[in-house]
């Protein structure tokens, strides 16, 4: 799928190089950690050498390690991925890819992947999970985790759950930020600019 993507944004975009990282190689890249080992105290380490102001409730050592990667992913690395070529980042971590299928090499990843050019994520794709059982088992972890931090336990969904169980076939798909690729193809630099009713015009 990764391929294909590729081709499609050849076609559109002015690029030509494309390369491919995994999830942890990116973070060692640019933070020098391994995102699966990351505790709290680490977390405020690489924010304090990095100069980077944290939202009050990352502050506090009951966030999860989803958010923390997630404030790190957004603030420090995504603006400079991509800059003259496509980057393809895969293999994420399964506590970060609820539907996607467990890799079949580690089970702390999936098959998982999201693509970027000049700073912006264009798309986000994986091979759908199977398996029913695994599947509950991570959405009761993520509710889990969710009521440790005051948010809306999310409800499972029958019928997914439901497919999985006669039988789901093999399938993966992508969602695109079609906006995004449309501004970058037409040398644009804000969504407003290719939207017919933008946010602020609605």
């Amino acid at each position: 799928m990764m391929d294909e993507v590729r081709d499609l944004l050849k076609l559109i975009l002015p690029v030509e190089e494309t390369r491919r990282v995994s999830y942890e190689e990116l973070f060692h890249e640019y933070l020098g950690i391994n995102p699966f080992q990351l505790d709290h105290p680490h977390f405020l380490e690489v924010c304090t050498q990095h100069q980077v102001p944290l939202p009050q409730d990352l502050e506090v050592a009951d966030s999860s390690p989803e958010e923390w990667l997630d404030f790190l992913m957004g603030m420090l690395i995504e603006p400079k991925l991509g800059q003259d070529h496509l980057l393809f980042v895969d293999d994420f971590p399964a506590t970060q890819s609820s539907l996607a299928q467990t890799h079949p090499e580690d089970s702390q990843k999936t098959l998982r992947f999201e693509v970027y050019y000049q700073g912006k994520e264009l798309g986000n794709g994986y091979t759908e999970l199977r398996d029913a059982e695994e599947q509950k088992r991570r959405m009761e972890n993520e509710n889990q985790l969710r009521l440790e931090t005051g948010k809306t336990v999310l409800p499972l969904d029958p019928h997914l759950q439901t497919a999985m169980e006669q039988g789901l076939p093999a399938c993966a798909g992508i969602a695109m930020g079609f906006d995004r690729i449309l501004m970058l193809a037409a040398g644009l630099d804000s969504l407003d600019q290719v939207q017919s009713f933008s946010w602020k015009r609605c």
